[in-house]
């Protein structure tokens, strides 16, 4: 039987055809379809004051699949279509085989323009080993090419941005949080860096919407979690012989690493990256050596970072100094190029000497850095100038160290012109100068725990008695009037640090120093004794560091014979008293010439204690 399809006009059924299909009945039968028109269903749009997109039809069926189009709205951003009016079930299609009148309510949200306070930073900190977790609030939805918010790196000096390292999709609600985490492996950059977050405006171009933040925390980033080394005692000398540190039983050094040094191509040259840039440093050697060498033998070490004026730090510096009095120079932190080397140079020691076979555990950026025009010149600028420039190298150096080997510490270094400045040209007092930075350093980075190197000498420096009641009024206890802090009147400064900062901010004297020249030998030696043991029983100070193993005969010229040997050699009476004065017999070396030249010693150190003497006492 054939059957052939034709169109059923529905009103003549051929009601055999089934019968005859039944029967196995061979004859040709002809079927025809019955169609019936699929239901439509309305669809309406809930706009709150927006305008809909032509695109999106009134009626569907269930044939149909819909996808919405957007609608818009002067000044806000589209969210999305939601079948209920509290905004609870989002759709964006409709799926074949759907039925039913649909109601659909538009979301919308406040759209601003660009601009730098659009967001707002939580944080921008180092949370583990090489992350840097970044936090941020965007009170309203911001306009821009593209749905994502990005977290920048820009330029320290002008605030442009520089790369993206980040992005995250932009949250659909005003106050949304944003979190990025970036990983700094290869970047060392990231760890001095400043953040911010911004939007796409154009294909290639960023705006930034965020104030800036560099990243506070750097401690933890690093990889090394070795604990800050605590040696034996408080005692120290300047050195770079390591004979001259275990000669005299020394605990801690310090030693002066100059910019020079590093730039030096003459041997050992190394090549680093930073910041896409490859740069050429000297491998220091010569220092490496003896820090492993001092790591080794239980001796801490101090390390003093300045920039002596040499054709190969000229482009470091501001310019030459008009000053014959200047030694050192301050870093151009203005100039970009001059700041990315800066930058580069502290991570590549902070990485060469923050290993566990070869780490330093404190650095000093610039000595005596409030004799501006003699130890950190920066040019002829304001005192706020000078502490924003320093601010900045410090900030630098801090988080460089710290993200290598999280235990270091940073110093600033000042001298003892507590309240006075000092004989040169362009100078500020050590209590200004201190202030001012701990206050900057504070607006710029979030914790960052900075520490005090402080020169005690005696004034005048050619007088090792300290002790005496001479010009008394010029060395009292109270911080705010005393013009000199020496070792006659150190808990001024223990004191005032501990109540203005926290006992948190440690304080070390990395340079000390006692002439024979007037007064004797056995007087220079009573003067080391008596100062050490005021240190040692003060627990806001973590060393007592002297200036020379041996006298200089530039020094010996200007009256000034602070060696523990004289310019020969020979040993001075200072010399075993210093060996041994840390000793469990301590006075045994000391009491003879403390008596003789002091008297009553021993009212003139606060806590005093033949455990503290011998131990590091640190509370």
């Amino acid at each position: 039987m054939q059957i052939s399809d034709t169109e059923n006009d529905g009103t003549s059924p051929d009601i055999s055809t089934d019968k005859a299909i039944a029967a196995g009945d061979t004859t040709a039968i002809t079927l025809y379809a019955i169609w019936e028109k699929a239901s439509e269903y309305k669809i309406t749009y809930k706009l709150n004051k927006g305008k809909n997109n032509t695109a999106n039809p009134k009626t569907y069926t269930s044939e149909d699949e819909i996808k919405f189009k957007k609608p818009t709205r002067s000044g806000y951003h589209f969210v999305g279509w939601y079948t209920d009016s509290k905004y609870k079930n989002q759709i964006s299609v409709i799926e074949k085989g759907s039925e039913g009148s649909l109601t659909l309510y538009a979301k919308w949200t406040k759209e601003i323009s660009p601009s730098a306070k659009a967001a707002s930073l939580d944080y921008v900190k180092g949370t583990k080993v090489n992350t840097i977790t970044v936090s941020a609030t965007v009170s309203n939805y911001v306009k821009s090419s593209d749905g994502y918010y990005y977290l920048v790196y820009v330029d320290s000096n002008s605030g442009k941005v520089k790369k993206t390292v980040g992005k995250v999709k932009k949250p659909e609600k005003a106050k949304g949080k944003i979190t990025f985490k970036l990983n700094i492996s290869g970047h060392p950059e990231y760890a001095q860096g400043k953040f911010a977050i911004g939007i796409k405006k154009s294909k290639s171009a960023y705006s930034v919407i965020s104030p800036k933040s560099y990243v506070s925390n750097p401690e933890k980033l690093s990889t090394n979690t070795a604990a800050y080394f605590v040696p034996g005692t408080k005692k120290g000398i300047q050195a770079t012989d390591i004979n001259e540190l275990t000669d005299t039983k020394s605990k801690t050094v310090f030693f002066n690493l100059y910019i020079s040094d590093l730039m030096r191509k003459d041997s050992g040259v190394e090549t680093y990256k930073y910041n896409g840039k490859t740069y050429h440093f000297n491998g220091l050697y010569g220092y490496v050596y003896l820090v492993q060498q001092c790591n080794a033998k239980g001796i801490q070490v101090t390390a003093q970072i300045s920039i002596d004026r040499n054709a190969s730090t000229q482009s470091f510096i501001t310019g030459n100094s008009p000053y014959a009095e200047t030694a050192y120079y301050g870093w151009n932190t203005d100039n970009s190029t001059t700041r990315q080397t800066m930058e580069a140079m502290f991570a590549y020691l902070g990485e060469k000497f923050g290993k566990n076979n070869c780490y330093i555990s404190n650095w000093i950026l610039g000595n005596e850095v409030n004799s501006a025009s003699g130890y950190y010149y920066v040019g002829n600028v304001s005192f706020s100038k000078f502490i924003s420039m320093y601010s900045e190298a410090f900030r630098c150096l801090y988080n460089a160290v710290k993200s290598s080997r999280g235990s270091s510490k940073v110093f600033i270094c000042l001298d003892n012109c507590w309240n006075q400045k000092n004989a040169f040209t362009i100078c500020y007092s050590a209590r200004s100068t201190l202030e001012s930075f701990a206050a900057k350093i504070s607006d710029m980075q979030k914790d960052v725990n900075w520490n005090l190197a402080y020169h005690a000498y005696n004034q005048p420096l050619s007088d090792s008695q300290f002790w005496s009641g001479a010009n008394a009024s010029m060395f009292t206890s109270d911080a705010n009037t005393t013009t000199f802090i020496t070792m006659r009147n150190i808990q001024t400064l223990t004191d005032y640090v501990k109540n203005r900062f926290g006992s948190n901010t440690r304080i070390i004297l990395s340079e000390q120093g006692f002439s024979s020249t007037y007064g004797g030998q056995a007087n220079q030696a009573a003067a080391i004794a008596l100062a050490y043991y005021k240190a040692a029983c003060n627990p806001m100070i973590d060393a007592f560091i002297i200036r020379s193993y041996k006298d200089e005969a530039h020094e010996v010229a200007q009256g000034l014979a602070m060696g523990l040997k004289d310019a020969n050699g020979k040993k001075k009476t200072a010399y075993n008293v210093f060996k041994n004065m840390d000793s469990s017999n301590s006075l045994k070396y000391t009491e003879k010439v403390l008596k003789s030249q002091v008297g009553n010693w021993k009212s003139l150190v606060p806590g005093y204690s033949t455990g503290k003497i011998s131990s590091m006492y640190r509370k």
